[in-house]
């Protein structure tokens, strides 16, 4: 258990309302937003961040309970279903969606994290609605019931991921009397909402929460908000849920699993029981072990494991389980050779432990992680409001000193040798337990187990004894040594800071010859010593076949392979590099500290020219970038669907593809619906559809997947591919693919109904909406020379786009937008192009109110859809409707509705969404072309448009 770090009580100054910290925070250098840290009376503790730069506000709150405490109970889902105060189940949502703002929730072993972020201006009414998530939630009985199917969908997208059935074997396997054990996701089965209130009433306690919240306005008016909004969450002033115990006991190790995996995949995994890090935050003994044990420079293990061909990745370093436990890991990628020489990898890691015992603490390396942590707290860059504050309130849950509420373990304090000694002691031979994850395994083992909740196939056997013989009588291996003092330390770091008049919004052009242009861009905002550079070397032959692109693809695995053990070190440094393969041929981004960064780029380009390539290197590499391509094949995935289509321009027409479910196994269909609309140059039309698309994105959510529950996964928006931009919309669901398009086509209808009806306040809410994401400023200096490569790279120059887009935001009416929707997205029209992707018994309340007025039963104006959910509160709640006998008592009764009424009605809730329309939802629409041949469908298309410059080149 770890026990909480108590600050003097003389550092707090006691007002009427809450208690403030008055020492200075710790915090980077160049961070100028002020910080304030508060306790209410509750005993909930608030981070309060003034930033007067920015353009979008947030707040995130902790809670320190999650999974380990029921598994089964996922309260992220359901709190945000409406409250006492904000009753419409969708409140928060729509809020946050007319003004520019986003939601979301997750659960971890220990900690639930909530968090929004909003256009600044709107945080006070964001605040409201999110702290009453925290006093007074509904959890209403239909939101509960179909929150569940949620759970279990988002369950069941996971069945084929080996990252979870792989974890789920592991936690099965572990010690029966720890919570550890237990399976955490969700699945459908429990009757849940009492359990649910008493869940919420035990645990969502304010002494146990954490608060950040970000906005533009002062310090005192933050806190003025939170202390009226927050200081009603209850306090029932109880402990941290705490566990006796690890998950890996003695029974559990000196064990080894081996699970068949999904993919072609061949992972080796060394987990020790480890104690949690939170009480050595300042030496973070765990961290030095990980530097050492998955450094990749000579010396190392991969080093080693590469030489023998082994192995092609490895990394290690501490798993965070919960309070008092963890897991120290190292993970290997093996080759075809590594799987059948698995027990020789495992010797070679405990190998490289023993030198390291035999070396003992070293204090220059501890130095050297420290300076390195120093610099990277003291330039850290600016991220999203919504991901700052939600780390931060998860780092408040530590019981650090007050004073390091920021700093936390981003800064190493403590050199403490004995410390490091006692954890390299814990990497024992009978402390660990051995996982390897392949299709097929050595020694004949077969698997003869089955997991309960994936229905992996797995089996656990105990270590071979000759695997421990050799373990208890480890020696050294000469091939292992120390790393050497990283040469990517920078040593200057000193900023030139001068005066700016006026910003410049574009890159200058200081080159251009038939050879290349050179762009650049002098930070003149964030003052970082750090530079970014993109390079593009031209090669349209590069892409021009198959097998120039498989061949392209496996020259960059060869380079980045033969440079690993050279970039490591400035990996570590805050220095990296990335090759990535495009149609006009390769790019080449370097980035991090200016100091040694020429030194990292010079390397490169010259191992791009002289590379040498070792034949069982090549072959090695070879049969990984194979298995990559499998990986793709296996099954049509939404990402698969995207790249087969879009990007051409389709003449006007409606055409479904569909591709084969290659895995047997897998539940999930899916659909990608793409509507193509116009030239990313048609400034008119580009703006439309991106107005469309804001417009959409909580509708669709609501619709079809939090009222219909087609699936986990719903998305609508944009999709840009070449030169062509198309409105998309993607569900994956275990429902047909059919069903589905016409569910998509449905919404489609409504959401022009929408537009239509939507008020000219609302409308104008949108628009402003859009205008604030354009005109958002850059987080940090990567983010800016992002945007400026983009442009480049795509070949427009358009760097003045979003002044551009905002002067035409301005001029779009109502009207206009729906005349544009009516004519390129709305089915209907003759003009839509239009191509989608296939892959191939109680009553729901929320359909009551839909099946009402389809059938004329009730008048929208005389009783609306919150009436009629008064209505149901009042007689009994949403339970004693979802039988047939309350259903029909409550139709008869309260809306008087005569026999005949009663069973249209009946019929129309069986038939489900499907019944409230028109559409035939067992085939897709007469004028729908089905494509059957890909090659021949996408040899007929017209050639997409080149890019054309908005930039006036003067050589040109």
């Amino acid at each position: 258990m770890v026990s909480a770090v108590v600050a003097s009580q003389k550092d707090w100054q006691i007002n009427e309302c809450y208690q403030v910290y008055t020492k200075a925070l710790e915090k980077p250098a160049n961070d100028e937003r002020e910080y304030r840290l508060v306790k209410l009376l509750n005993q909930l503790e608030v981070l309060i961040i003034s930033d007067p730069d920015t353009d979008r506000a947030s707040a995130a709150l902790d809670v320190h309970v999650g999974s380990l405490n029921d598994p089964h109970i996922f309260c992220e889902h359901l709190l945000f279903m409406g409250t006492k105060k904000y009753p419409k189940e969708n409140d928060y949502y729509s809020y946050l969606s007319e003004h520019s703002g986003l939601a979301n929730a997750f659960t971890g072993t220990e900690n639930t994290n909530y968090f929004f972020e909003v256009g600044h201006q709107f945080l006070e009414g964001a605040l409201d609605r999110f702290s009453h998530f925290f006093i007074d939630p509904l959890f209403s009985e239909s939101c509960t019931e179909r929150e569940l199917r949620a759970v279990d969908s988002e369950h069941k997208k996971n069945l084929q991921s080996d990252c979870w059935r792989i974890a789920q074997v592991e936690k099965q396997l572990s010690n029966p009397n720890h919570p550890w054990h237990l399976f955490e996701n969700g699945k459908l089965g429990l009757d849940i909402r009492q359990e649910l209130l008493k869940f919420h009433e035990t645990y969502y306690s304010a002494n146990i929460m954490k608060l950040t919240v970000i906005g533009k306005e002062s310090l005192d008016q933050l806190t003025e908000w939170v202390v009226e909004k927050f200081s009603n969450v209850i306090n029932r002033n109880i402990l941290v849920p705490s566990f006796e115990g690890h998950p890996l006991t003695e029974n559990q190790t000196k064990k080894q699993i081996f699970i068949k995996s999904v993919k072609k995949t061949r992972t080796l995994s060394v987990t020790f029981p480890f104690p949690d890090q939170a009480p050595f935050y300042e030496s973070q003994p765990a961290h030095y072990l990980s530097h050492l044990t998955g450094h990749e420079g000579p010396g190392s293990i991969l080093s080693y494991l590469k030489k023998k061909n082994w192995a092609t990745y490895l990394s290690s370093g501490m798993c965070f389980g919960g309070t008092g436990f963890g897991f120290f890991h190292v993970c290997v990628d093996l080759t075809e050779q590594g799987i059948v020489h698995y027990e020789d990898v495992v010797v070679a890691i405990f190998q490289y432990i023993e030198m390291l015992k035999e070396s003992g603490p070293k204090q220059w390396i501890f130095d050297e992680i420290k300076s390195l942590a120093e610099i990277e707290f003291r330039f850290s860059e600016k991220c999203t409001p919504s991901q700052y504050a939600s780390y931060l309130s998860q780092q408040m849950q530590e019981n650090l000193p007050p004073h390091q509420t920021i700093s936390g373990s981003h800064i190493l304090r403590k050199y403490d040798p004995k410390l490091i000694n006692q954890h390299l002691e814990l990497l024992r031979p009978d402390n660990f337990r051995l996982m390897l994850a392949a299709q097929e395994f050595p020694h004949g083992i077969q698997l003869t187990k089955v997991e309960k909740w994936y229905s992996t196939d797995y089996e656990e056997l105990g270590l071979r004894p000759e695997l421990m013989n050799r373990l208890e009588n480890i020696s050294l291996n000469d091939e292992f040594t120390l790393p050497a003092i990283n040469e990517f330390l920078p040593s200057n770091l000193d900023v030139s800071k001068f005066e700016v008049t006026e910003k410049k919004t574009e890159p200058e052009l200081i080159e251009d010859t038939p050879l290349a242009r050179i762009w650049y861009k002098q930070d003149d905002t964030f003052w970082a010593p750090r530079t970014n550079v993109w390079i593009m070397f031209k090669n349209p032959l590069l892409y021009a076949t198959p097998r120039n692109s498989v061949m392209t693809k496996l020259y960059m695995s060869l380079l980045t392979d033969s440079l690993s053990e050279y970039s490591y070190n400035a990996e570590v440094a805050g220095l990296a590099y990335y090759v990535d393969q495009e149609l006009q041929g390769i790019i080449l981004n370097v980035g991090g500290y200016s100091d040694k960064l020429p030194l990292l780029l010079a390397k490169v380009i010259d191992k791009m020219k002289n590379i040498r390539i070792e034949q069982e290197r090549f072959d090695i590499l070879k049969e990984e970038l194979t298995r990559g391509y499998e990986k793709l094949l296996f099954r049509g995935t939404i990402s698969t669907c995207s790249l087969l289509f879009v990007g051409y321009p389709v003449n006007c027409g409606y055409f479904n593809g569909r591709l084969p479910l290659r895995d047997l196994d897998d539940v999930n269909s899916a659909i990608n619906y793409n509507t193509q609309i116009c030239d990313v140059k048609d400034i008119g039309l580009r703006n439309r559809l991106a107005l469309v698309s804001a417009i959409s994105q909580e509708p669709c959510f609501n619709q079809l997947r939090t009222r219909e529950q087609l699936g986990y996964l719903v998305f609508s928006g944009v999709r840009r591919q070449l030169s062509q931009l198309a409105f998309r919309l993607i569900v994956q669901s275990e429902r047909d693919p059919i069903y589905l398009e016409n569910r998509v086509l449905e919404f489609l209808e409504s959401l022009r109904e929408i537009i239509a009806e939507m008020p000219e306040t609302e409308y104008q809410s949108q628009v402003d909406s859009l205008i604030a994401d354009n005109l958002e400023k850059h987080k940090n200096l990567y983010d800016e020379g992002s945007k400026y490569w983009s442009d480049i790279e795509c070949g427009y120059y358009e760097f003045n786009d979003t002044v551009k887009d905002v002067e035409e935001l301005k001029t779009i009416t109502k009207e206009s937008l729906l005349e544009f929707y009516d004519e390129l997205i709305m089915p209907s029209s003759n003009k839509v192009s239009a191509i989608s992707v296939h892959e191939t018994d109680r009553y729901n309340v929320d359909q009551l109110y839909p099946v009402l007025t389809y059938l004329k039963l009730v008048d929208k104006k005389e009783l609306s859809e919150d009436d009629l959910k008064e209505k149901i509160t009042e007689n009994g709640g949403d339970s004693k409707i979802q039988n047939e006998t309350g259903f029909v008592e409550f139709l008869s009764t309260e809306l008087e509705l005569n026999q005949e009424q009663i069973n249209q009605v009946i019929i129309k809730m069986n038939q489900g969404p499907s019944g409230l329309s028109s559409r035939d939802h067992t085939a897709l629409p007469k004028d729908c072309v089905v494509i059957k041949n890909i090659f021949k469908f996408k040899r007929r298309l017209p050639l997409s448009v080149a890019a054309v410059p908005f930039y006036k080149f003067t050589n040109v």
